[in-house]
């Protein structure tokens, strides 16, 4: 499980995140709602131990990150997360493999997971963004993680693909995983998440399981629109 209590995040005279709580239960996909500037990236930050949070805490199972890694695997895909141009696709993900004393082969297995096996062996500037991004996917599943961290996983994804996530995900849920998604395809996230956490300003002002959704709004569109009204903001 992932635990967020009261965290809060200040830059200079700027407070970014305040006193943020949720949980992320094991079995489960929740979703980070918000627009651009809401808090998002920076609490993924933050729960990664990518930022210092200004007051309270971001945990795997009541462990810091840097302690939880060490025990149980988290697999990370943010959206700032750039492949080297000139590396061929499996010699990406044996630079990582390689650090974490796995085997080349586990590479050739995540690619062909992920629906990249046939261009192992391309290099990552000839790659679509799409293929990228599953390049991202099949780094986040290389030690067979139980915590997947998500930065917009379905940008640059073609209908089929969206699909493919979509399911693996949803099984990977099933099986006991925890997942923390962000994205601002709403119809997606719809399908997807099993819960929502909506950011505005850097505060919760509203959290939501799927059936409270459909309870309460038309979609998960009308959701976003209603709880942050202003369309210009930052």
């Amino acid at each position: 499980m992932i635990s967020f209590d009261a965290v809060s995040k200040t830059f200079g005279s700027t407070e970014v995140l305040h006193e943020v709580s949720f949980e992320v239960p094991a079995g489960s996909i929740v979703s980070l709602v918000g627009p651009n500037g809401s808090g998002k990236s920076t609490l993924l930050r933050i729960l990664l131990e990518l930022e210092t949070a200004t007051s309270g805490q971001a945990l795997f199972d009541g462990q810091s990150y840097s302690g939880f890694s060490a025990s149980a695997s988290v697999g990370i895909a943010l959206d700032t997360m750039v492949p080297h141009p000139s590396r061929r696709a499996v010699d990406q993900l044996w630079w990582i493999a390689a650090a974490k004393g796995l085997p080349k082969e586990v590479c050739l297995e995540k690619l062909s997971e992920v629906g990249l096996g046939n261009v192992s062996k391309r290099r990552i500037k000839g790659f679509s963004l799409g293929m990228k991004q599953r390049l991202r996917i099949a780094t986040a599943l290389l030690t067979d993680p139980s915590v997947l961290i998500l930065d917009e996983p379905v940008n640059g994804l073609d209908p089929e693909g969206i699909l493919w996530l979509r399911v693996l995900l949803q099984d990977f849920a099933a099986s006991g995983g925890t997942v923390l998604i962000t994205s601002h395809l709403m119809n997606e996230l719809e399908q997807l998440a099993s819960s929502f956490v909506f950011l505005r300003k850097g505060i919760v002002v509203e959290q939501l399981e799927r059936q409270e959704l459909r309870g309460k709004y038309a979609s998960l569109e009308e959701a976003y629109f209603r709880i942050n009204p202003a369309r210009n903001e930052r």
